[in-house]
Order: structure tokens, then C-alpha cells, then sequence
């Protein structure tokens, strides 16, 4: 029979075993700095993706994702942009810039919009919230919804963005 005792030691143990395997990659870096692989270094293309057309503005994103063909596919929110921001698509309008991009646009690597679609209005159960997208390798994508105390997700064949199904999150 074990005693709060012994779960102590072994608790005690078991933390000093991880603070031992955490500070060793430091004490190693000191005898040899050059040795540790360097973290990647990322910079902002201030020309990418190019000007979107049609005085397209994005709103929030709530995801990217890149295809087979490295095609960049991003998820944005139109109904997040405010009306200053979206003056051009107001009644009357409010400024001669700018209108909501749609929701789901594809862009080439060198940041050309191939082709953009969805959003409010473009079928009958849009999510309310987009939230997250994916692409597998068939080409098939998927798009979550933010919903409350559920999820779902929506499949869509690009080139058939009509082509629409629900999928929600087993309970449990």
C-alpha cells in the first residue's frame, strides 16, 4: 500500500528528473553555442498577397491553409469590418472604398487571387462565425463555424463551391 509519503519522493523525483533533462540542452549551449539548431527566421512580404480587385477589403481572418499546389487559401470574416470600412457597400455609400471581400479566397504563391467566393448570402446555412479552414489532398475543403457549446464544419469542393455539406462534432 502506497503512502502520501512515498507519492511525495516520487513526485519529488520525478520533478527534479525534468529540471535535469530542461537545463541540460542549456548547459551543452554553453560549451557549444554553434552546435544548437538555429530558429527560424521569419519576415513580413510587404507585397503579398498583391492588391486584392474589385476594392475588396479583408476583414478578421480566422484561418489560412495551403494546398497540394501551394495555394494559399484564407478565411475571412466580411461582417468583421465596420461600416467606415466597408463604406462603399453602405446605402447610400459612405465612401468610394471599399466592399467586404468574400469569405474563402485562393491565392497563387506569388499572391495573385486565383478565386474567391462565399460569405453572407452565398448559400442558405453560411456560418454565422467563419472559423478555421482546411484543404486534404483530394482538394476537398473544410471551413469551421464558431458555434455555441457545438462545432461544425462545412465541406465544400472548391471548383463545386455549391456542392455543401454539414458535418457537426459527436457528442461526448
Amino acid at each position: 500500500m502506497h503512502t502520501w509519503k512515498g507519492w511525495a519522493k516520487a513526485c519529488a523525483l520525478g520533478i527534479g528528473a525534468c529540471a535535469l533533462f530542461a537545463t541540460a540542452p542549456v548547459a551543452l549551449a554553453k560549451d557549444k553555442p554553434d552546435k544548437l539548431p538555429k530558429p527560424p527566421n521569419y519576415v513580413v512580404d510587404p507585397s503579398w498577397p498583391k492588391q486584392l480587385p474589385n476594392n475588396w477589403l479583408i476583414g478578421q481572418v480566422a484561418g489560412v491553409a495551403v494546398d497540394s499546389h501551394d495555394h494559399v487559401w484564407v478565411l475571412q470574416r466580411p461582417r468583421s469590418l465596420t461600416v467606415d470600412e466597408a463604406g462603399l457597400a453602405q446605402t447610400p455609400p459612405r465612401s468610394a472604398c471599399c466592399l467586404p471581400a468574400p469569405s474563402v479566397l485562393e491565392f497563387d504563391s506569388e499572391g495573385n487571387v486565383l478565386q474567391a467566393w462565399g460569405g453572407p448570402g452565398y448559400v442558405a446555412d453560411w456560418p454565422a462565425t467563419e472559423h478555421g479552414i482546411w484543404v486534404d489532398k483530394r482538394g476537398d475543403m473544410y471551413v469551421g463555424e464558431v458555434v455555441f457549446n457545438a462545432g461544425a464544419v462545412k465541406r465544400m469542393a472548391p471548383l463545386k463551391p455549391h456542392a455543401f455539406q454539414k458535418f457537426k462534432r459527436r457528442a461526448g
